[in-house]
Order: structure tokens, then sequence, then C-alpha cells
């Protein structure tokens, strides 16, 4: 092997292919074998754009909702879609956001879960001919991240497979050294930065702040009418992050083929932290009690959650304001503090226990403008019995889709 890819200087064309075909494991170049799936982009399943015909579409039906480190369309009294919080544990105990997208009879459209974000730096470790002296400008320099962030997920690298071996073997050789370099750098990224499994990477543009982002197919996942949910991985680069938004859809249904465009289409990096929590839970506190324990509010304070999710004081809180009579909410939040907490958390009632509400943020900041109700509205005497009489949270049964 390292024979011949010392020869790369008098056959580099050959030896690129070589590469492409095999990987290669020495000193000079050490990149693994992609799937021929991955070396050249392949357009999106679907446009990314939300779709034009949606019943509920108007009368603010849709909020933009601040999760960990995106922007996402969240449907709040949507006559098709239903907002249910998924918390999970990570393997390290800590809690893990997910979303479920369902229809009104609990069925799920769609899930997602949010990763952590991640920095995006030159492949490591790719031997001499990938080393950073020898990649130069390609790795440094104003706006490299960006160039290379994009030919991660538009740059063809196989012209022969792709044209066919006459045309691509002309548009083979037309690439310069130079060229054949930097397609060796984006093969070392895509092996670095893709999900394991992608199938398939495509373009989506660029988001509402101007970030590039990209998606990923992945193999299909459990759940879905056919027995096979769609599953993708959207990537957004922000100031030198990766941050990563993990989507299944069930495809067979319309509705979870438009939640899909409408994800993609509008999906945006956000700072998230403390200032978020505080913003969140303020926009949360100012709903009236009765939409504070419908899905507008629980999307609220989930998503304050999200930002400070090992603080145990908002599972108090949700569960002290939800009560325990037909939520599907209460249940799910209940489930989640008996896997993450234990029966202790909750007291003899099934209410949390913990020595008081909720250690979640002070509301500084401006909050909106509509007024909080009386805290006369939040103590147990007063406790809103709310139901959705349609909707069932899927909760752990087996065979429900999921992103995992």
């Amino acid at each position: 092997m390292a024979a011949l890819l010392g020869l790369l200087a008098l056959l580099p064309h050959a030896s690129y292919l070589w590469v492409l075909s095999r990987g290669a494991d020495s000193g000079l170049l050490r990149v693994g074998r992609l799937p021929p799936s991955l070396l050249n982009p392949a357009p999106p399943a679907a446009p990314p754009t939300a779709p034009a015909e949606d019943p509920g579409g108007g009368g603010g039906r849709w909020r933009t909702i601040h999760f960990k480190t995106f922007l996402l369309p969240v449907p709040t009294g949507h006559p098709d879609y239903v907002f249910m919080p998924d918390p999970a544990l990570s393997v390290d105990g800590e809690p893990r956001m997910r979303i479920r997208i369902q229809n009104p009879y609990g069925e799920t459209l769609a899930s997602l879960r949010m990763d952590d974000p991640v920095p995006f730096s030159p492949p490591r470790d790719k031997g001499r001919l990938l080393s950073p002296d020898r990649l130069g400008d390609r790795v440094r320099g104003p706006g490299w991240r960006e160039r290379l962030w994009r030919d991660v997920f538009e740059r063809e690298l196989d012209p022969v497979r792709r044209r066919g071996p006459w045309r691509g073997a002309l548009a083979l050789a037309r690439l310069s050294y130079g060229d054949l370099l930097r397609n060796l750098l984006v093969l070392a990224a895509r092996e670095d930065l893709l999900p394991e499994g992608a199938e398939s990477v495509a373009w989506l543009g660029r988001d509402g702040a101007g970030n590039g982002a990209g998606v990923a197919v992945l193999p299909p996942g459990e759940g879905g009418a056919g027995g096979g949910a769609a599953r993708e991985a959207a990537l957004l680069l922000k100031d030198g992050m990766v941050h990563r938004l993990l989507l299944a859809h069930d495809p067979s249904r319309q509705r979870g083929r438009d939640y899909r465009d409408r994800l993609l289409g509008e999906v945006a990096v956000g700072e998230g932290g403390e200032r978020a929590a505080v913003d969140m839970y303020a926009r949360y506190k100012a709903l009236p009690l009765r939409r504070r324990v419908g899905d507008e509010g629980v999307a609220h304070f989930y998503a304050a959650w999200s930002h400070d999710p090992g603080n145990p004081g908002y599972l108090r809180e949700i569960l002290d304001v939800l009560g325990d009579r037909g939520s599907p909410y209460a249940e799910v939040f209940r489930n989640h503090a008996l896997r993450a907490r234990g029966p202790g958390f909750l007291g003899g009632d099934g209410a949390a226990d913990g020595g008081g509400r909720a250690e979640a943020p002070a509301t500084a900041g401006p909050a909106p403008a509509e007024p909080a109700p009386a805290d006369a509205l939040e103590t147990a005497e007063d406790r809103i019995r709310f139901m959705l009489d349609n909707v069932k949270p899927d909760g752990d049964r087996p065979g429900v889709m999921t992103v995992e």
C-alpha cells in the first residue's frame, strides 16, 4: 500500500481512484473506504420547504421555539399535529431532550433528537498528505471552515461513477494535483463528520441566520406504517460549531412528510444557555394557566428545561402544575421522573416531592405582553384538571418510531 501511494506524485489520478475504492492506511495517508453513495452528493428526497397547503397553517398554529441550540417550528393548537415531549436518559444518566410530533390519535408522525454541538476542525491524524502544513490555506485563513463545510455536502469526489467511464475519465483528467488534494480532504472530513451509517449527503442551503446547513440520509429505523421510518441528520455550522438534529418521520403519511419538509426548511441555530432558559421560562409563565398546561405552555417549558437539563426543579414544577388527573403530559414527565430520579422523587400522591417549586430561572428581561395569571391559580387547590381528549403519549411501547 505504501509503495502504491508513493506513486501519487507520478500517477496521481490512478492513485486517487485506488484510494476512493479501497481506502488507505499508511504514514502518507489514512482514510477509510466510504460507501459509493457518499462520494457524490445527492439531492434531498423532497424540497426542504414548508408545505404551501396546510389547513392549520394560519392563525398562529405554528411557533418558532428555541430548544437547546435549535430554533424549531412547533405546532400549537393545530388540528393535525400535537407536540409531545419525549425526555430520555443518555448513557451517563443526563436528560436527553427528544420531541415527538403526533396526530390527534396519538400516532407518531415525526420524532426529533437534539445533540450537543461539537467543534468543526480539520481532519486529524490522516497522514502527511493531509497535514496542516501541506494543506495550507485549505485549513487556515478566512473562510476555510465555510468552504470545507460546503464541500462536505456538495463536492463531487468520483466523476467516473457519476458520469460514466468516458466522460468521467475526462473530468478526472482535468483535476489538478491541488484539486485531488482538496478532494482527499473532503473525503476525510466526510468520514469524520457524518453519522455512522450515513447513506448519502446533500446541501440544504442557508438557515435564516445565514448558517450553512446540510443533511445526511441514514438507514431506515423502526416505526412508520410501512415498518420503516425515514431517518435523517440535519447538520448546521455556526461559529465553528456543528449542530446536529436527528429526525425520523413516517414517509407513508402525508402529514409526516409535510412536517419533515417544514422542519428542514425552517430549522435554524440559536444561542443556548442561561439567557435562552430565562426567555423560554418567561414566555411559559406569561401564558394564562389554561394555555400553560396545554401544548403551547408545555412546549415553552420543555424548551426552557432543554437549556438547563441538569436542574431537577423543572421536573418538579411541571408535575406540580399539571397535576395528576388525565394529562398525557403529566404521564410523560412522571414516567421520566421515575426513570431518572427514582420513586423517592415523587410523593405518595404521585406529585413531585422536593421541597418547593422549580429552581427554574428568574424571568429577567423582556417577557411577552400577555399578563401572567394570579398567584392563587398556582396553588394545589386551584390546579387545572386538563385533558387532551384524543392524545395519548407513545411512551416506551415497542415498535414506536424513534430517531435512535
